[in-house]
């Protein structure tokens, strides 16, 4: 990924996917029905597309981007 998309890549250890605690979903998932169902479903279950990776949510945007917030914030407590 690094090599195609270097900008959009962190470095080994500092992602949370690299964590298992992020998913980039298929372009097809974050519009229209299914993003709809998403965005309703995911919460139940802990997942969030975070406010950063929306248009002008302070940080790169990636509407395809979802978390696990459990986990995130297991990691954020330990740091």
């Amino acid at each position: 990924m690094r090599s195609v998309k270097g900008g959009l890549a962190a470095p080994a250890g500092l992602s949370n996917h690299g964590w298992g605690l992020a998913v980039d979903l298929c372009p097809e998932s974050y519009t229209g029905p299914r993003g709809a169902w998403l965005h309703d479903v995911g919460p139940v279950f802990g997942w969030d597309n975070p406010a950063w990776a929306h248009r002008g949510g302070g940080g790169p945007y990636e509407p395809w981007h979802w978390e696990y917030v459990p986990g995130v914030r297991d990691i954020e407590r330990r740091a």
